[in-house]
């Protein structure tokens, strides 16, 4: 594995990160609706869940130094089959928060500018879909998929072939 980042990785790595505030924007009813003690024990449950998660990827990245994340852990662990499972329910769980993430954006700039939200095409649930939003969330969504595509292809090209078992 080579380990190398440079400037450009690393802002792309930021960027990513800053992305990733979906859940905060569309929280807003959630802690509302939760109270003061419902937030505060959720955040705490999350807080602990999150440290969870970081100790377990620290260990397994340690212990099998090799490119490919994910795969490569649920490979060594349940075998092809096992793998082949656990990839697929991640793969499908990242499509579902990019669907999230998408409808953030145009919800933040419906918070600083309300008149987007004018044209009513339908309803969904009491949530009423507006064309620029809907507009807002496909172009954010194209975007999105074709700047992380140009960089799986800059990254997949950088690193060497990993070494599964």
């Amino acid at each position: 594995m080579k380990k190398k980042l440079n400037f450009f990785d690393l802002l792309v790595v930021a960027f990513g990160a800053m992305i990733g505030w979906g859940w905060v924007v569309s929280s807003g009813s959630w802690i509302q609706d939760g109270g003061v003690l419902g937030t505060v024990i959720g955040f705490l449950i999350a807080g602990i869940m999150i440290f969870l998660v970081g100790l377990v990827y620290s260990e397994l990245t340690t212990a099998i130094p090799v490119t490919g994340g994910e795969r490569v852990f649920s490979l060594r662990a349940f075998g092809p089959t096992g793998s082949f499972i656990c990839t697929w329910a991640l793969i499908l769980s990242y499509i579902g928060v990019v669907c999230f993430e998408a409808v953030s954006l145009p919800t933040i700039l419906q918070y600083i500018f309300p008149s987007i939200g004018n044209c009513v095409l339908y309803s969904i649930a009491g949530f009423e879909i507006t064309l620029p939003w809907l507009l807002i969330s496909i172009v954010f969504s194209i975007l999105s998929s074709f700047i992380s595509f140009r960089l799986i292809s800059a990254s997949s090209a950088a690193l060497t072939a990993p070494k599964l078992i």
